[in-house]
């Protein structure tokens, strides 16, 4: 049997004509009977019971879109839920956080969690730094970023109270078989008249970057005098002059064991150079400590040393006078532990999503290492040289000083959190 279609004509137009007429009409009450097919939508359900659906998904971009609400609107976020209580906007901004403009963005619970987000294009197994200020009158508020693999992952909480403020952030590495993720901003249940503001978001694939030595070998205990430099901090979130013992680690934060400790500048520091020291125990997080404070321009001798199994000292010297002493011995316990070190390094470090901060000028002088019989030995050259920079590095030609500097004298732009 020959179907009938609606093709090209066979006999007259009026012919081809009447019956596509018909064909159509017929195709018209199907659909007035039982309704047009819609594509099917997939809902995906968001910690809270929000859903986590956004119609900005089609314009993900490899970059967070509106970071600092200078077009003095939150286009380019969704707030979830859609509906409720909870409201998202910009306002100008109260000087809580001056890093980006005059404009931030503002959560207000009014009795309900609300979240504000947008979706990210990212490259998968490639680690990231996601970023945001914040401060509020009292709401908890969690940075987090969410995969519809994985769902969300809660990566930190704020605990800024207006008018102090801060940046918060998170490094992260991209799951196998992800391209995008959604960033996202949770202000937890709270009554009226509480809020959050926000401003400064970043995400960027590289974050810290090196100048410095490294020397390989079996080592209990490293020393260096460092000069303290004055660096200039244009965004978030530091400078860091430092001497390393370290070994490489499966499973340890950035795969290495062991501690540093050196002189620090940045934003969790008030802008105020601070000794500073970090272990793998603690995920590579600086502790800079509050007093004694090194005066910019005063070079301090640091020592990192092996008393015995498993445990570490840390001193730092002026001149002939120990003026600091870290309270009670330095254990490192994760991942089998940390009795030596298989590499030193001198370094200075900054911390710069974009490349703006400034190393000032430090010298790193005196380079010593210790055997396990506790005797100290001058470095007398170095393995590899380190240099991602900036910050950048000049070698002394007896192998044991180095001077990291700089970074192009850079103007400060407006809103810089630190300067000079």
């Amino acid at each position: 049997m020959q179907r009938e279609t609606c093709d090209a004509p066979n006999h007259s137009f009026f012919s081809f004509s009447i019956r596509c007429l018909i064909f159509l009409l017929s195709i018209i009450m199907l659909l007035g009977m039982f309704g047009a097919p819609t594509p099917a939508t997939t809902v995906l359900a968001q910690g809270g019971g929000t859903d986590d659906t956004d119609e900005s998904d089609a314009e993900a971009a490899v970059f967070i879109r509106n970071p600092t609400f200078e077009v003095g609107t939150t286009t380019s976020w969704t707030k979830r839920p859609k509906t409720g209580n909870g409201i998202l906007y910009a306002e100008q901004s109260q000087n809580a956080i001056p890093t980006n403009g005059s404009w931030n963005a503002a959560l207000e619970p009014n009795g309900a969690t609300i979240t504000m987000q947008q979706m990210v294009l990212v490259t998968v197994k490639t680690k990231y730094r996601l970023q945001v200020w914040v401060s509020s009158n009292g709401v908890t508020t969690q940075l987090i970023w969410w995969t519809k693999e994985e769902g969300d992952h809660v990566c930190n909480t704020a605990t800024k109270v207006f008018p102090d403020y801060g940046p918060i952030n998170c490094d992260l590495v991209v799951p196998a078989g992800t391209t995008k993720f959604r960033v996202k901003l949770r202000a937890l249940s709270a009554p009226s008249g509480k809020w959050v503001i926000n401003d400064g978001w970043s995400l960027s694939s590289q974050t810290h970057f090196y100048a410095g030595a490294r020397k390989n070998g079996a080592f209990y205990g490293v020393a260096a005098t460092i000069g303290t430099p004055i660096p200039a901090i244009r965004e978030p979130n530091f400078s860091y002059s430092t001497v390393n013992i370290l070994r490489s680690c499966t499973g340890c934060p950035i795969g290495l064991a062991g501690m540093e400790a050196g002189i620090i500048r940045g934003l969790h520091t008030s802008c105020i150079p601070k000794f500073s020291f970090s272990t793998s125990d603690l995920g590579w997080s600086n502790r800079p400590i509050d007093s004694p404070r090194p005066v910019v321009g005063v070079a301090y001798r640091f020592y990192l040393f092996r008393i015995s199994t498993n445990r570490w000292r840390w001193q730092v010297w002026q001149g002939m006078t120990k003026i600091y002493e870290h309270p009670g011995d330095i254990s490192i316990t994760a991942n089998g532990g940390f009795d030596s070190g298989t590499y030193i390094s001198a370094n200075g470090e900054v911390d710069s999503p974009n490349r703006y901060n400034d190393m000032g000028v430090s010298d790193l002088t005196g380079l010593s290492w210790m055997t396990s019989g506790l005797l100290w030995n001058s470095w007398n050259g170095w393995n590899t040289s380190l240099n991602t920079g900036p910050p950048y590095v000049r070698y002394d030609y007896d192998g044991n000083n180095i001077q990291v500097y700089g970074n192009n004298g850079n103007p400060l732009p407006p809103g810089t959190p630190c300067g000079y």
